[in-house]
């Protein structure tokens, strides 16, 4: 899996420093994935935008989430 995708929709929870996105995956039309849009300021992530899969580690435990490509 390449971790490259676009942000099909997004949403930012009141005085949030993240958005929570639903991004779909180039590897497959229906491949979906969820996580936190990192590196860019909430006000900035667009609908179609790309993005690219890292890894944050929260207790000890890998998360997904998304970064502008």
């Amino acid at each position: 899996m390449s971790g490259n995708g676009a942000v099909e929709t997004y949403t930012v929870a009141p005085k949030s420093e993240y958005a929570l996105a639903v991004v779909s995956l180039a590897e497959q039309d229906d491949l979906r994935a969820s996580g936190l849009i990192v590196g860019i300021s909430p006000a900035d992530v667009t609908i179609g935008m790309a993005v690219q899969l890292v890894w944050l580690e929260r207790k000890g435990n890998p998360v997904p989430a998304f970064r502008p490509a």
